[in-house]
């Protein structure tokens, strides 16, 4: 954990390609023996990193997505939901930033979830992207990391999070006077409706 912890760290500095075994290792104040009595290279404790954060990350999305019948609402709330998380622990916000590129398990992990709601959003009615999902797909993910990056970088206030929102929303179909609204409506305690749920039988 301690590996993990400062890998997460200096990744979030300098990103995967960036980072050294060395750097890692002094930043968890371990030898770089006791690295590869745990991890084969730096792109496995890459992935470990990922792993672990996005597990946490995806049971929230997934709750989000399972509680919410209108899906124009729950891809509203993973969106904006996505982005808070990563402004609110920025080296976990860095880390996916400068990863994006070096792990496959990013586009993966993101683009699985994105097209599991924009198709049932389809299937509701709600969204009108039957005939380019793959793009729309595509677009929701580097949109909402690009924005991400500038709210981190200070080059945009937290309040492009809604916007983007809004946009993408009318991306999918719905109407300017939806989009807004929804993009701008009160983000529930995610974290307190999961435990309060408790863990499914």
């Amino acid at each position: 954990m301690r590996l993990i912890a400062a890998a997460e760290s200096v990744m979030a500095r300098h990103g995967v390609e960036g980072a050294t075994i060395q750097a890692i290792t002094e930043e968890a104040e371990l030898g770089i023996g006791t690295f590869y009595n745990h991890f084969e290279s730096k792109e496995e404790l890459a992935k470990a990193v990922f792993a672990l954060r996005a597990e946490g990350l995806g049971k929230v999305l997934d709750f989000i997505s399972g509680k919410y019948k209108d899906p124009a609402k729950a891809i509203g709330y993973i969106q904006r939901t996505y982005v808070e998380r990563s402004l609110a622990d920025p080296i976990w916000g860095w880390f996916l930033i400068r990863a994006e590129f070096a792990l496959r398990q990013y586009d993966e992990t993101f683009r699985d979830r994105a097209r599991t709601d924009i198709l049932r959003g389809i299937q509701a009615k709600r969204f009108t992207c039957s005939n380019c999902i793959e793009t729309a797909i595509t677009v929701t993910l580097s949109s909402l990391f690009a924005v991400t990056k500038q709210i981190l970088e200070g080059r945009a206030d937290k309040a492009a999070a809604m916007e983007l929102n809004e946009l993408l929303l009318r991306m999918y179909g719905l109407s300017a006077e939806e989009a807004a609204k929804l993009a701008r409506s009160p983000l529930p305690d995610f974290d307190a409706m999961l435990k309060e749920a408790g863990p499914r039988p």
